[in-house]
């Protein structure tokens, strides 16, 4: 998944950040979004959650999901 997301920000930086956490480095992350399973994808918009998936997904359908949620734009 990193390298998909590694992807997405080159591709949309100016419009999404992205973050990676490590869950045996950053376990405060990990209960404060309640994630039990690696990967999990959480998109937070003003802080707030809008946006959630446990398990691996293709860029295809994460570029789909973020242009959905008007996140990314062409």
């Amino acid at each position: 998944m990193a390298q998909v997301l590694g992807e997405i920000q080159n591709q949309y930086g100016g419009q999404i950040s992205v973050q990676y956490y490590n869950s045996q480095y950053d376990d405060p992350m990990f209960r404060r979004y309640h994630v039990s399973l690696v990967p999990t994808i959480v998109i937070l918009r003003d802080g707030s959650e809008i946006y959630r998936h446990e398990g691996a997904v293709s860029k295809e359908a994460l570029v789909s999901t973020l242009k959905s949620l008007n996140i990314i734009q062409n």
